[in-house]
């Protein structure tokens, strides 16, 4: 993280790094997708809410990849990131 030119980039990371951990959040009840053990759990999964959040990542994702292409955020971006990984102030103006 020192490494990163700016709070901007290193914000970026983290919210990289949550995006597997967020998808997979309260997936079956209250656990996390990696904790399933065996078949009989899947009976258990939440697919509505895994979907929204495999949707939601999705466009965090992409907000991210125009940002590294382009220099600059497009007009959504901190509402596509907040779902995932509150964005910083600056960003969010």
């Amino acid at each position: 993280m020192a490494v990163q030119p700016d709070d901007t980039h290193r914000y970026l990371l983290r919210l990289l790094g949550t995006l597997v951990s967020y998808i997979g959040k309260n997936v079956p009840g209250h656990s996390h997708l990696v904790e399933i053990t065996d078949e009989t759990e899947l009976d258990r999964l939440s697919l509505e809410p895994f979907k929204e959040r495999l949707h939601q990542a999705r466009s965090a994702l992409e907000h991210v990849r125009f940002f590294y292409d382009n220099g600059f955020f497009d007009h959504d971006a901190a509402e596509q990131f907040r779902p995932v990984l509150e964005p910083p102030s600056e960003l969010s103006a």
